[in-house]
């Protein structure tokens, strides 16, 4: 992986997959923010989730210092196995990977973009999907990880929550 990742082909790439396997429900998301010297700083690791034949799936990766190489790595890993699927390769469960990677750089993308296409990824819609696609998925989302639900998750509502108000700002909607 020596070569320049872009980091949008790639979560083109990983729409299309799911796409190609029928996956509606999944999110892209970057690690965790944290802050670091009085400065807030963003993890270059990334966390794929999706629901597919009735299993959440997750695939993490943190290994380069690069959010673009990491998210690529994982593309790579689940076009493999997509791959070995076809020629009539079975596994089981793939509920889980061990770090695939580790990282910690900068994106050259601004701040405001990132937050964008992040929260794409988290809501798993795409930037030209209808408004009402966008709120189909949200409702269906928040109501799995609702904290007052059985299996629910405060950060993960929280996190999809924080997506849908940011694409309904870029879009000039209220949320």
């Amino acid at each position: 992986m020596g070569n320049s990742v872009d980091a949008n082909r790639t979560r083109n790439d990983l729409r299309n997959m799911f796409s190609q396997w029928k996956v509606a429900d999944y999110s892209i998301q970057r690690e965790q923010e944290e802050y670091v010297g009085g400065w807030l700083k963003r993890g270059e690791g990334v966390t794929v989730q999706y629901l597919r034949k009735g299993e959440m799936q997750t695939v993490f990766c943190n290994h380069y210092e690069d959010y673009a190489k990491n998210i690529r790595s994982i593309f790579l890993f689940m076009d493999r196995v997509r791959i070995a699927e076809k020629s009539g390769i079975s596994y089981q469960g793939l509920s889980s990977t061990k770090d695939l990677v580790k990282s910690t750089a900068t994106d050259t993308k601004s701040e405001e973009q990132e937050g964008i296409d992040d929260a794409y990824d988290v809501l798993g819609v795409k930037a030209d999907d209808t408004t009402e696609m966008v709120k189909k998925a949200y409702t269906m989302k928040v109501n799995f990880y609702h904290p007052d639900r059985p299996g629910g998750n405060d950060e993960k509502f929280k996190r999809v929550t924080r997506a849908y108000e940011t694409i309904m700002k870029s879009r000039g909607e209220h949320p």
